[in-house]
């Protein structure tokens, strides 16, 4: 079986996670998520009917710079960052490409202890240029509620279809070789520039595919284009959903 995809993450600032703009409220159902074990981020949840949801992360005010920059994601610029695959159980072997398993967890807003391990790339790759691992450790529906008050979203938003990542050039080869022992699949050429197309499955639906586009970028920093969100009402949104200012994007999403 593929592996599953889990989660996206879009890190916005803390002000704009407790007061999240109505172009994004108005296309889904966002469920409070809670603080991390760490005490450093906190973050909301928009989760999808496929097992998958995009988690709105922020880190808290006051943390120490130092505290931050030593975070696996304490440099990144606010916006989509990362992701994470998942599967039925913790791998017995990782692929060479990462480091082993270390436990994290957060105290949801009802006061509910959340507990998962995760698995990181090793340092040579930027965070988000590969996924990392997330394995729940207490029941996943703790982490994920899959109740339909949650699941349902005015959009018609079902699941995540999609995401589009852009790999330095110097980096590049060696994401897609990553990809490659991962997965087992040379990937296929894509149509929108110098890439492959890699696929993982859905938690729900281990015959339901996602689509990675991997594709050679020209900035020096892993990038995000868009999340591609399956919706039942077809075209109903493509655009901007948080805007940081007219020159950057938060998260941008394309319904299919």
């Amino acid at each position: 079986m593929a592996p599953a995809l889990d989660h996206v993450i879009i890190l916005v600032p803390h002000d704009v996670l407790h007061n999240l703009p109505t172009s994004l409220t108005s296309a889904f159902t966002v469920t409070p998520g809670g603080t991390h074990a760490d005490g450093l981020t906190e973050n909301k949840l928009v989760i999808f009917e496929d097992g998958a949801y995009l988690e709105l992360i922020a880190f808290v005010p006051g943390v120490e710079p130092s505290k931050r920059d030593s975070h696996w994601w304490g440099r990144k610029q606010a916006g989509i960052i990362d992701f994470a695959l998942t599967s039925p159980a913790v791998l017995e072997r990782f692929p060479s490409s990462y480091n082993p398993p270390v436990a994290g967890g957060r105290q949801r807003p009802d006061g509910e202890e959340v507990k998962w391990v995760v698995t990181f790339p090793k340092p040579t790759f930027e965070r988000g240029a590969i996924p990392f691992w997330c394995h729940d450790t207490t029941p996943r529906e703790l982490r994920v509620p899959n109740d339909a008050a949650k699941t349902t979203h005015p959009s018609g938003a079902t699941g995540v279809a999609g995401l589009t990542v852009r790999i330095p050039a110097e980096a590049y080869d060696e994401a897609v070789k990553a990809y490659v022992e991962l997965l087992g699949t040379p990937g296929e050429a894509v149509e929108e520039g110098e890439g492959r197309a890699f696929e993982y499955t859905t938690v729900a639906d281990e015959d339901e595919a996602v689509s990675i586009h991997l594709l050679k970028g020209e900035g020096s920093a892993v990038t995000f284009d868009e999340v591609v969100v399956r919706s039942r009402d077809k075209g109903i949104f493509s655009g901007t959903l948080m805007e940081e200012n007219v020159d950057g994007e938060l998260l941008r999403v394309r319904f299919v």
